[in-house]
C-alpha cells in the first residue's frame, strides 16, 4: 500500500459517521476500515484540481489517458468501431487495465490519426485550462467532529446510524504508517494546482467545513478495507431502533468499548450523548 499524506500529526480522537449498520458492526467486530473511490462523495468538486492547457497536452500523451477521453466525448462511429472489433483476443488473464487499455487506444488511433492530445483539448475545451479530478487513490474519512447535527442527519441516516471513535494513544510498530498517514482537511476558496502533489485529496470547499475532516488516502492495490484496530467508542444516533441498540450493546460488551446513545438538549439546537 502507497500512502499519499501530508505532515501532521494526529493528536486527538477521530470519528467517522456510519448509515449502514452493518458495516458500523463490522469495524468494530473486524477491526477495519473501507476505503473508497471518492468519485461517489457528495460533493462534486472532491479531489478537484486545475491543469494547466500545456500540461494537460503532455499528461494525456499517454494512451492510457487519451482512451478515457476518446471514450468520453467522441462520436458514436468509435464506439461501433470498437464493437466491430475483437480486440478483447489479444489481452490475456495477466493483464491489467492499463494495459487493456493500451491495447485498446492504440487500435483506435491507428484508424482515427486525427486524435492526439491537443486535438482533444481544442475540441473539447477551446485551449483553455481544464478542472480534473484525480480518481486514482481510495480514500477513508474521518471527522473531529461526533456532535454534528449535520453529520448525524446525512451521513447517519438521519440519526438512526452510528458514529464510532477512533483513538491513537498507542500505536503498534506495524500500524504507525498508516496512522502517519491521517492528514486534516484544507478548506480553501479556490482549486489547487497540481503542481502540489496530492493536496487536492486533502482539499475542500469552504462550505464543507463544518465536517472538520481528516483523511487517509492510498493506493490499496485494489483492496478495499484494510487493518485499523483503534476503536475507543461506539455512538449511537438518538432515532436508532431497540433492535439495534442491543447489536451495539453486545458488540461493546464483547470487545470492551463503551456505548453512548445520543440525546437531543432541551435547551438549545444540539445533542449529548449518555
Amino acid at each position: 500500500m502507497h500512502f499519499r499524506k501530508m505532515i501532521n500529526t494526529i493528536n486527538k480522537p477521530l470519528y467517522k459517521y456510519f448509515e449502514n449498520i452493518d458495516y458500523a458492526l463490522d469495524v468494530i467486530e473486524n477491526k477495519q476500515i473501507h476505503f473508497e473511490n471518492p468519485a461517489a462523495y457528495n460533493d462534486i468538486f472532491d479531489c478537484a484540481m486545475i491543469w494547466d492547457k500545456e500540461k494537460a497536452r503532455t499528461a494525456m500523451n499517454t494512451a492510457s489517458n487519451l482512451l478515457g477521453r476518446i471514450f468520453k466525448y467522441l462520436e458514436d462511429e468509435v464506439i461501433d468501431y470498437l464493437k466491430d472489433i475483437n480486440i478483447l483476443a489479444s489481452c490475456t488473464d495477466d493483464m491489467n487495465m492499463g494495459t487493456i487499455s493500451d491495447i485498446v487506444a492504440e487500435s483506435l488511433i491507428e484508424k482515427y490519426p486525427h486524435i492526439t492530445s491537443e486535438w482533444i483539448i481544442d475540441k473539447i475545451h477551446g485551449g483553455k485550462d481544464i478542472l480534473v479530478h484525480a480518481y486514482n487513490n481510495l480514500v477513508s474519512c474521518f471527522s473531529e467532529n461526533k456532535y454534528s447535527l449535520l453529520m448525524w442527519g446525512y451521513y447517519a441516516n438521519n440519526h438512526t446510524g452510528a458514529c464510532i471513535e477512533f483513538k491513537f494513544d498507542t500505536i503498534l510498530p506495524e500500524y504507525r504508517e498508516l496512522v502517519n498517514a491521517l492528514t486534516k482537511v484544507n478548506y480553501t476558496d479556490g482549486f489547487i494546482k497540481e503542481e502540489r502533489g496530492f493536496d487536492n485529496y486533502f482539499t475542500k470547499s469552504r462550505q464543507w467545513e463544518h465536517e472538520q475532516e481528516w483523511r487517509i488516502a492510498c493506493d490499496t492495490g485494489g483492496i478495499e478495507y484494510v487493518e485499523f484496530p483503534f476503536v475507543s467508542g461506539i455512538y449511537l444516533g438518538c432515532r436508532m431502533n431497540d433492535s439495534d441498540i442491543a447489536k451495539f450493546n453486545k458488540v461493546g460488551e464483547k470487545h470492551n468499548i463503551p456505548v453512548f446513545r445520543a440525546k437531543p438538549l432541551t435547551e438549545r439546537y444540539a445533542i449529548t450523548f449518555k
